[in-house]
Order: C-alpha cells, then sequence, then structure tokens
C-alpha cells in the first residue's frame, strides 16, 4: 500500500495545531475583599451555584449565555469556536458565585475547542497508523465491507482523553462523565449505506473529520443559544454538579498519541480482519494447542476449560495471529479471548460501542464475530456451516 503520503497530504488541510487553545481561570488576584476558593466540584456543591444559576435565569431579559453573562455584568463575554470568553478576576467584574459559573462557562468552550482540535489531532494519528495495519493485515482491501461507524468510533478515542479540565486522561482513567457527555452532546450522522474507502482511506476520515466538527459546532451553538433552563440544550444543565469548574491545560497530538496509540492499532487490527471474515471460534471441551499456535488461546472460566481460536472459513490464522504477537505486542488473551468476553456481555452479538474504550485491555475494542461449537450441530457439518446455523455469515 502506497497512501501514507497521500493520507498526510489530505489531512493538510485540516487546522492542526500544535496545541489546543485553552483559556486558562484567573485563580489569583481579584478585589482583595472578594476571597475566591478553590475552582472544584466542592466548591460549586458548598456554594449551591446550580440553585444560584437556577433562579438568575428566571429574571433574565436576554435569555441565552451571552444574556446571563451579561446580567452579571461581563457584557463581553463572547463564547464560540475559535473565540475563548475569559471570566475575568474574582469580582473585576463579576462578583462571586457568578464568577465561578462564567469559569465553568468559560472552561466548557475550551473544552468544545479542545475537542475540535482532537478531531483533527485523531485524524492525523490514524492517517501514521492506519496504512501499515492495512498493509499487514489486509493487502487487497475492498470498499464495500466496513460500515463508516466504525471510523467515527475511532475518533472518539481521541475525544474520550479530552478532560473538562486538568490534564489529559490516562488510559484506564477517563473520567465516565466525559464519555457519557460525548454520547449526549455528539451524534454526527452516519447514512447506513455508507462504507469506508480502504482504498482511499483518507477520504473516509476526512468525511469523519468534517462530520464530528460539524456536531461539535452544532453542538455548541445551540447551547451558547439556547435559554439557559432549556432540558434539551440550556447550559445549567451542562454545567450541573460543577463538572467545568477548574483550571483547563493545553495538550498536544503527542499527548494524545501516547494516550490512544495502542487502542487505535488494536481497533485497526480488528477491522481489517472483520472486513475479511475473520472470525473466534470457541469451545469448552478442553485445551489442544501441542504446536503452542499463535492463534490458539486457553483460558478456565466457571470450571470449564475453553480454547479459543482465530479463523477465516475453515482456515486457522496462524500467520497472522503470530504477527499480531511478534509485531503488535499483543497478547492472545486480548486478541482471541477478549471479542469472547465482549460477545457474552452484550447477549451473545458482535457488539461495536459508539464511543471506543481508550484502555486497551477493555474486551470490545478488538471485537471480531464469535462462533461456540456446538456438540449437537457438528457431526456431518463444517465449522462454517455450524457458524452460519448460529446466524453468523463466514
Amino acid at each position: 500500500m502506497h497512501f501514507k503520503a497521500h493520507l498526510i497530504a489530505t489531512l493538510s488541510a485540516f487546522e492542526i495545531a500544535a496545541a489546543s487553545p485553552v483559556a486558562y481561570p484567573q485563580t489569583d488576584g481579584g478585589a482583595t475583599s472578594c476571597k475566591s476558593e478553590a475552582l472544584s466540584e466542592d466548591t460549586w456543591t458548598k456554594l449551591k451555584v446550580d440553585d444560584f444559576l437556577s433562579s438568575t435565569a428566571a429574571n433574565l431579559t436576554t435569555n441565552n449565555v451571552q444574556g446571563f453573562a451579561s446580567s452579571l455584568g461581563a457584557p463581553n463575554f463572547f463564547c464560540g469556536l475559535d473565540q475563548f470568553c475569559n471570566a475575568g478576576q474574582p469580582c473585576l467584574p463579576v462578583s462571586l458565585p457568578g464568577w465561578y459559573a462564567l469559569v465553568a462557562i468559560q472552561n466548557y468552550n475550551s473544552y468544545m475547542n479542545s475537542l475540535n482540535t482532537a478531531v483533527s489531532f485523531a485524524a492525523s494519528i490514524m492517517a501514521l497508523e492506519m496504512p501499515e495495519v492495512i498493509n499487514d493485515f489486509w493487502p487487497k482491501p475492498v470498499d464495500d465491507a466496513t460500515p463508516m461507524k466504525d471510523v467515527y468510533a475511532m475518533i472518539t478515542l481521541g475525544l474520550s482523553v479530552v478532560p473538562f479540565t486538568g490534564v489529559m486522561a490516562k488510559a484506564a482513567a477517563v473520567p465516565k462523565g466525559v464519555v457519557s457527555f460525548l454520547s449526549g452532546q455528539l451524534k454526527p450522522p452516519t447514512p447506513p449505506d455508507l462504507f469506508v474507502k480502504w482504498s482511499d482511506v483518507a477520504s473516509s476520515i476526512s468525511t469523519a473529520v468534517k462530520d464530528y466538527q460539524a456536531a461539535i459546532s452544532n453542538s455548541l451553538k445551540a447551547t451558547l443559544a439556547a435559554e439557559v433552563q432549556d432540558a434539551t440544550s440550556g447550559i445549567n444543565g451542562v454545567l450541573s454538579g460543577g463538572g467545568f469548574l477548574g483550571v483547563a491545560q493545553n495538550f498536544t497530538q503527542s499527548d494524545m498519541q501516547a494516550n490512544i496509540i495502542e487502542s487505535m492499532k488494536l481497533r485497526s487490527i480488528a477491522l481489517a480482519l472483520q472486513a475479511q471474515g475473520a472470525f473466534i471460534y470457541r469451545g469448552d471441551g478442553g485445551c489442544f494447542n501441542s504446536n503452542n499456535d499463535a492463534s490458539k488461546f486457553c483460558a478456565t472460566v466457571d470450571g470449564k476449560e475453553w480454547q479459543y481460536s482465530l479463523r477465516m472459513g475453515e482456515d486457522e490464522q496462524v500467520k497472522i495471529a503470530q504477527k499480531i504477537v511478534d509485531k503488535y505486542g499483543i497478547s492472545g488473551e486480548v486478541f482471541l479471548k477478549g471479542p469472547s468476553d465482549c460477545f457474552d456481555e452484550h447477549k451473545v452479538q458482535l457488539f461495536t460501542p459508539e464511543f471506543l474504550p481508550v484502555d486497551p485491555k477493555s474486551p470490545c475494542i478488538f471485537n471480531l464475530p464469535v462462533c461456540t461449537f456446538n456438540g449437537d450441530t457438528f457431526p456431518g457439518r463444517t465449522i462454517q456451516e455450524n457458524c452460519n446455523l448460529q446466524g453468523m455469515s463466514v
């Protein structure tokens, strides 16, 4: 495959900054008689800022974010993409607890701008990593095998590690609130008949970037324009609980890459194998791996010895499995048993999360269809025929 340069050239059309533009709340200074407390959820709760927001909303002449800020004495508090509204110093000009609310809005605005940058960062990382994976596992790809939703999901790896405030989240420590916020706020359209163009994956990444950045822009505009207490888009709901009260920090593409690179490689391999009809074949009749093939993994589950193997059709994929282990350092437990665990956790069906878990050890990142040996139906049939009886197309 010779499209890495083409990918990078295509992505150069996006404005990928060296670091996400973040406005910093002013934590020092302010009026000497106006002592502020720590920028934290505890402070938000202690000072009952949610109650303050609710009571203030009832008296707004212009009921939106800018109107709210103006009512507190900050008429020039303008937020948006590439706009960085600044809460200023405590009591200069906004008194407490209103200042905490503006700091949280400032951080929310910075967060949405950071997401916009993170989409480009994630796309750039995909452009660097996916060509090698496709070359290793699918040298002659086709363009009608993988739904576009899988590329959207890969971009969420980058979005999930961007925190509301503070440092970028590590893989195993992505706050649940971040994923919940993303799933509620950002749902880019994915036509059901749109597939990844593996032969020109740059175009598919470009489509995903444009759609996600449009979703971010639309979400931010809707929240800034909505009545502050609006149940669907209002800023009061976004700020509830004080999750956005803190100190935002910059991050770079390198920061993001360090946190998501392993998961992105793992997911790319899984998609390439899914598209070729690969699946996990499992049975609880014991372990049979005298050759110590990388394509098999054995584990005891609920007192039974299970064996898991990687297959395409009737053939076990020893060479592919060995490359996964040797070149990419991925264990059999992750790429053979992991899909089986995910399969069982999601009502014995192939599951693709809308927002991928960032931890590469999570079972649903490397995901393949799973077929279980059935002694009642196996006699007289091939493995493929038995798997087809289980609703699979392999």
